[in-house]
């Protein structure tokens, strides 16, 4: 998931249109949930770097004085993790949230002006 300039975007579902068809809902048990974003099954480590690059590689960025891909937005991925020990036995249930924030860069440092300035603050 990306948030950037307060729109919402799928980054594991490229061709997406920012916003459309998304929102972040809150449940009856008041759990907060992303409502149209998509999810992955992955059964291996290298799956799911494989999906953690390919949406990481889909994020807003911006050349910057310091940085020539300065990310501008931020993303989020989050893992549900479910283990069973052992056949028959109960799952257990994990999550776990990856969080990159936009560049941070002191302003005056990367140059930034107009809307790259306004992504910024």
């Amino acid at each position: 998931l990306e948030i950037y300039n307060d729109e919402l975007k799928d980054l594991l579902h490229p061709h997406s249109v920012a916003g459309r068809g998304m929102g972040i809902r809150e449940d009856a048990a008041g759990g907060i949930f992303v409502q149209g974003v998509r999810e992955v099954e992955v059964s291996s480590r290298d799956d799911l770097l494989r999906f953690i690059a390919a949406g990481s590689a889909q994020r807003t960025t911006g050349a910057t004085l310091v940085h020539t891909a300065s990310s501008r937005s931020h993303a989020l991925f989050t893992l549900r993790i479910l283990r069973r020990l052992d056949a028959g036995a109960d799952v257990i249930t994990s999550k776990l949230r990856l969080v990159d924030l936009a560049g941070s860069e002191r302003a005056k440092k990367t140059g930034a002006a107009g809307s790259p300035f306004r992504e910024a603050i």
